[in-house]
């Protein structure tokens, strides 16, 4: 996975791509724990952005987008969580529970604690970045964001009609919002979407 990772970079670079959207989770690990990753990532900015998955942990644990853009690195942690995938909304005694019984001790993804939706700056253009789930909430599109990234991870729901529906819901956001995305997804074709 990490190699094939690399090697996509690498082709998009030679290629003389701006910019390069993995996704949701592509590096399938705790990547700001990985130094000599990161540090691989960083170099290859300085000749294309990088936009991928990745997890981030410190006190607590992210789903995250990570950004690399001329040797600097941003991240930004998932703001609308998956209820019962990422985070049981029930009381704590209770998602502990059900955390250690299904999950075998699991916990809860920790989600940003700023309710805005992410954006950030690539190339001189305002974009949203939307991790999965969030690209299908309104929440995401009614600031009529010109461009708007989706990462997804759609592994989890192969084979169902989840990525067809995703994209249904993400067209009528598309149109309805006058904002075009750019959607990147493992085990369903990415796609760009146009209002």
């Amino acid at each position: 996975m990490l190699d094939s990772n690399l090697e996509a970079i690498n082709l998009a670079i030679k290629e003389s791509y701006d910019v390069i959207i993995l996704p949701e989770t592509a590096f399938p690990l705790v990547l700001n724990h990985q130094p000599k990753l990161l540090q691989t990532l960083q170099e290859k900015s300085h000749k294309i952005t990088i936009v991928t998955g990745g997890i981030y942990q410190n006190a607590e644990t992210y789903n995250s987008a990570y950004i690399f853009e001329k040797g600097e690195m941003q991240v930004l942690h998932k703001v609308i969580l998956v209820p019962f995938g990422e985070s049981i909304p029930l009381p704590s005694s209770l998602a502990n529970f059900i955390n250690e019984l299904i999950f075998k001790g699991g916990s809860n993804f920790a989600k940003n604690p700023n309710t805005t939706p992410n954006s950030t700056r690539i190339h001189k253009q305002d974009f949203q970045i939307a991790i999965c789930y969030e690209a299908t909430r309104e929440e995401y599109y009614q600031s009529s964001p010109k461009f708007l990234i989706a990462i997804s991870n759609n592994a989890w729901f192969a084979p169902s009609i989840e990525p067809t529906l995703q994209k249904i819901l993400m067209l009528y956001f598309a149109k309805n919002y006058g904002t075009t995305i750019y959607h990147s997804s493992n085990a369903s074709p990415s796609f760009i979407l146009f209002p």
